[in-house]
């Protein structure tokens, strides 16, 4: 009978790190597994809060309220000469009626009307300039590097060592061929 060996605490830190590096690179790239959107923030209406090349991965739940920072989608079918993904905080409004937003840097709330449909979701988290490091991120050479630094890690924390051949069965005989070798080398066969 095989008695199963218990991990060693390296090996369980190894599977703690590449789960953790996983599932942030999960979150990252999509979003969408776990119902979110990453937004990058682009402009000055939400400073001091945030700022150009900020991230913002928000949340559809539908339950908006006064005081939340949302994404929307602006379409220019009013006639605002702004289209595209806003980021603002709601000031006024409710889900009946719609909602009126403003950017913490502005004196005054936008001219428009945001349906709930509109609304991709609310912030849940924020990252500072995290759009600015994945838009330099994308270049070549650090893609390059990020790998090589990926291998270097993979092979410094052990690799993947290969499993011993598995034993041959003859009858109800267990017949394992590794020790089948040495015994034939003791006895002068092989």
């Amino acid at each position: 009978m095989m008695r199963l060996r218990r991990p060693s605490r390296r090996r369980v830190i190894r599977w703690v790190v590449e789960a953790l590096v996983t599932a942030v690179f999960l979150l990252i790239a999509f979003p969408g597994l776990v119902g979110c959107a990453w937004v990058v923030v682009v402009g000055t209406s939400m400073e001091p809060e945030m700022h150009t090349g900020d991230m913002v991965l928000v949340r559809r739940d539908g339950a908006w309220e006064v005081g939340d920072v949302v994404a929307y989608q602006l379409g220019d079918s009013a006639g605002t000469g702004v289209a595209g993904t806003v980021i603002h905080r709601l000031v006024s409004g409710n889900t009946a009626d719609g909602w009126r937003s403003q950017g913490d840097n502005k004196p005054n709330p936008d001219p428009w009307t945001i349906q709930d449909s509109a609304i991709i979701g609310r912030q849940v988290l924020f990252v500072p300039q995290l759009g600015a490091i994945l838009g330099w991120a994308r270049s070549p050479i650090v893609l390059a590097l990020a790998a090589g630094v990926s291998v270097a890690f993979w092979v410094a924390m052990g690799g993947r060592k290969p499993s011993p051949p598995p034993p041959f069965f003859f009858g109800d005989d267990e017949f394992d061929m590794r020790s089948s070798r040495r015994s034939r080398r003791r006895e002068g066969r092989g």
